[in-house]
């Protein structure tokens, strides 16, 4: 059809179009495509669960999250805040540190000492740009994730639904890509014309399928679960 076709990195604003139309309820269970390197958590190809409920906030899907779970990852679960984990392991206050490195350091610096299952909650807006403002947070959203032994398993967030703020955030977003930052988010005016119409209230998540089942079954990384993986071809 003469039309550039493109592998997609996740299926979220195209499932937020659902809400848009009525939908209520929707889950996909699907394959995603990230060029973001290999390595133990990472393989280019995965399988993602993603889900959005409308009339639900954040703390409801940690609610569903903890009961869906539990039963296959063990161990004492703890809730607790980005910017009080950030501070204990960084000593620093996470508005201090720009965006960009304040995601690497909690990757390289914060992340990998979560052994115990955590969901950490009200993330930086740099860090969850499709994320609802916290009321009164001054910069954080109604977010989590859940992460066990290191990996990151769930990210979750109450939906952002204001067409303005959205807008303003993916402008910001597609700023931040066209000076270097691979990354961030790209602006979508058709997503944005979507949420003109309207969206419900509601929240959503990802569930990184290989990952959960690397965990489970205690593989040493997501390549020994995924049947074909992204392999270096032979010289």
């Amino acid at each position: 059809m003469d039309a550039d076709l493109y592998l997609r990195i996740a299926p979220e604003l195209y499932l937020k179009r659902l809400l848009v139309g009525g939908f209520e309820k929707v889950f996909e269970i699907g394959r995603n495509f990230r060029n973001e390197g290999m390595d133990r958590d990472h393989n280019p190809e995965f399988t993602m669960l993603e889900l959005y409920w409308a009339y639900q906030d954040y703390h409801g899907l940690m609610d569903f999250v903890e009961r869906l779970l539990k039963p296959f990852i063990g161990g004492s679960w703890g809730k607790v805040t980005f910017a009080e984990l950030f501070k204990t392991h960084t000593g620093k206050d996470y508005k201090s540190v720009k965006p960009q490195d304040l995601d690497e350091m909690f990757k390289h610096e914060v992340r990998p000492k979560l052994q115990n299952p955590t969901l950490v909650m009200d993330y930086p807006e740099s860090i969850m740009p499709l994320a609802k403002f916290k009321e009164g947070g001054a910069g954080l959203t109604e977010s989590f994730q859940l992460i066990v032994k290191g990996a990151e398993i769930v990210k979750g967030f109450s939906e952002m639904n204001d067409p303005s703020a959205q807008r303003e955030q993916m402008e910001r977003q597609e700023k931040e890509f066209r000076a270097g930052n691979e990354e961030a988010s790209r602006l979508d005016e058709d997503f944005l014309e979507a949420l003109e119409y309207g969206m419900p209230p509601a929240a959503g998540l990802g569930i990184g399928i290989d990952r959960l089942v690397s965990l489970v079954t205690k593989a040493h990384a997501v390549k020994e679960i995924i049947i074909f993986p992204t392999l270096r071809p032979k010289e």
